[in-house]
């Protein structure tokens, strides 16, 4: 019990310095936070919640992985190199995409509840 104890800390302290630290985690949290809010009050069914759940996560999932490969490129690459950068470039781009994709399944979730308002 006591190893599960110490790796949830360990995953806790991940996860507050990822807040603490990454903007960008921040932004993401807040808007998930917005869509959860706006999922409650337009009353989602159980599936649209699950979907919803599901892009939030990994759109904060690659966030983090984004923030992992940045840290560890920084330590073992000070100076930047080419591929370096390009490595930074493209987790960029995989976060850009999960985003992406989570708002278009945000955007067919939400459309039919808020249409009747329109």
């Amino acid at each position: 019990m006591y190893r599960f104890y110490t790796s949830f800390r360990h995953a806790w302290h991940g996860l507050v310095f990822v807040v603490k630290e990454e903007r960008n985690f921040r932004f993401h949290l807040a808007a998930a936070a917005v869509a959860l809010l706006f999922a409650h009050i337009l009353r989602f069914v159980f599936w649209e919640y699950a979907l919803l759940l599901v892009v939030v996560g990994l759109v904060l999932l690659m966030e983090i992985i984004n923030t992992v490969c940045e840290k560890i490129i920084d330590m073992t690459k000070p100076r930047l190199h080419f591929y370096a950068g390009m490595v930074k470039d493209m987790m960029a781009a995989a976060v850009l995409i999960a985003a992406v994709v989570a708002l278009a399944v945000g955007w067919w979730l939400f459309w039919p509840h808020l249409s009747t308002f329109f």
